[in-house]
């Protein structure tokens, strides 16, 4: 690829929205960091946005996440 092509790209990914930029970038982390490492789900909140990327139904990991999020806030709550 060269570097005209590479700007222009850069130019089309700087227009996305807060939100697809940040799922972007965290696909590409997880695709490529992550889930070779042995990591098999990923679940995050942007914003108003929640993405989950791995293995297995997207609504069990959204549960799953849903409770170590409520877990974390509990705890957090009866360390104050």
């Amino acid at each position: 690829m060269n570097q005209e092509a590479i700007d222009a790209e850069a130019r089309k990914i700087l227009q996305w929205s807060d939100e697809d930029f940040a799922s972007g970038l965290i696909t590409m982390l997880f695709l490529n960091v992550l889930e070779p490492k042995g990591i098999k789900e990923l679940t995050v909140v942007v914003k108003d946005s929640v993405f989950t990327l791995g293995e297995g139904d997207p609504e069990k990991r959204l549960e799953k996440a849903k409770s170590v999020l409520e877990a974390e806030l509990n705890h957090r709550g009866n360390n104050r």
